[in-house]
Formats: structure tokens, C-alpha cells, sequence
């Protein structure tokens, strides 16, 4: 069995869209890993609107 390296944080946030219309999310996380979702473009509509409400200008 070969032995994987762990994907540290300091990888590129991706997002791309799937044959069925999906957006795909990947996003390192510390420690290794990535968290992946998948979203509709609605959904990603309102992470956007959530996060423009919280960061600061």
C-alpha cells in the first residue's frame, strides 16, 4: 500500500461546476484533508450574501 502525503492548509480554496450543474467546493482545512460540498447556485448565492455580511470593509 502506498503511503499518502497529507495535503496541508496552504492549498487553493476550488470551486467548479459538475456535469450536473453543481458547484463543487474544496477547501483545505489545518491538519490536512479537505472539506468538499457540493452546492446549488442559490446556495452559493446566499454563502455569499452571509459572508459579505460578516467581513469587515
Amino acid at each position: 500500500m502506498a503511503v499518502q502525503k497529507p495535503r496541508g492548509n496552504d492549498g487553493p480554496v476550488e470551486v467548479e461546476r459538475d456535469s450536473r450543474g453543481q458547484l463543487i467546493l474544496r477547501l483545505p482545512l489545518e491538519g490536512g484533508g479537505r472539506f468538499v460540498a457540493a452546492v446549488s447556485e442559490q446556495e452559493a448565492k446566499d454563502l455569499v450574501t452571509a459572508f459579505n455580511a460578516v467581513i469587515k470593509k
